[in-house]
């Protein structure tokens, strides 16, 4: 909601700093080709340059209700570098294009979340850093204002950070031809992390996205960026092992074996 409400503020202020209000008056210098000042009856005021009557260079607009934009404009829209602050607070320093946040830009909110990175239409899309004012940090790629990745641990989860171990039952028995692997991981309090895999034929490495819901442990391994082939892994804690554990399920690349799986804090009995 509070990503929207800065969208609709916008959209209100673009309608202004475009000549949405006629009844202005240039108080001093040139406000049509060159640098003037311009104001308008319910309080609103313009200082900068002007090309064919309308807000075009670099030039600072302060509205009644205390919004400003100091910065670039280009066809009585923010264009290029800028900086915008509300009265609340918040505000947004960095790139626009047609009016709308666009290219990198920093944004703060007025309850301490701080977000850095790419915008595109005024919303964050592309790779950036949102610093929540828990202390959270979370690095990764944002599409139309959302991360593509799953929601990162709460400030609950704090205590699942560190290493981890997969430890993995094969049966029939030895006889079958395949062999589990061993895998470890490294939680970070902000759901994300690292894994090892070994195998016979080697170790395979990559990063991990991880989310505890209620006793429902998720882990999604990645390879670089695509998602690491098996899909995400799934385990529901026992409190009486203190452990989560796997529901049996097909494995090997013929799917002829089952494999029963738990996950435990390496340190923890």
């Amino acid at each position: 909601m509070r990503r929207t409400c800065v969208g609709l503020s916008m959209a209100l202020m673009m309608i202004l700093a475009g000549g949405g209000l006629r009844a202005q008056r240039c108080a001093e210098g040139d406000c049509v080709d060159g640098a003037g000042t311009m104001t308008w009856p319910d309080g609103g005021a313009y200082t900068g340059q002007w090309k064919n009557g309308s807000m075009d260079g670099t030039g600072t607009m302060t509205w009644k209700d205390g919004k400003r934009y100091r910065g670039s404009w280009k066809n009585g829209l923010f264009h290029g570098w800028g900086a915008l602050g509300w009265p609340s607070g918040e505000w947004y320093e960095g790139f626009f294009s047609g009016g709308k946040m666009d290219g990198t830009g920093t944004m703060r909110w007025k309850n301490g979340d701080r977000y850095s990175g790419q915008w595109k239409y005024g919303a964050m899309h592309g790779t950036g850093t949102m610093r929540y004012a828990g202390g959270r940090t979370v690095t990764g790629t944002w599409n139309n204002g959302r991360p593509l990745v799953e929601k990162p641990a709460g400030a609950g989860d704090t205590a699942m950070a560190g290493a981890w171990r997969i430890m993995c039952k094969c049966f029939p028995g030895p006889e079958s031809p395949y062999n589990c692997p061993s895998t470890s991981f490294v939680f970070r309090a902000d759901g994300g992390g690292t894994f090892e895999e070994r195998r016979n034929s080697g170790a395979e490495t990559g990063t991990i996205r991880w989310t505890l819901k209620g006793s429902a442990l998720t882990i999604t391994r990645y390879a670089g960026k695509k998602r690491a082939p098996g899909g995400p892994l799934t385990f529901t804690y026992n409190p009486a092992k203190k452990w989560y554990a796997s529901k049996p399920a097909l494995h090997g690349p013929e799917g002829k074996i089952m494999s029963y799986c738990v996950i435990k804090k390496v340190g923890t009995k």
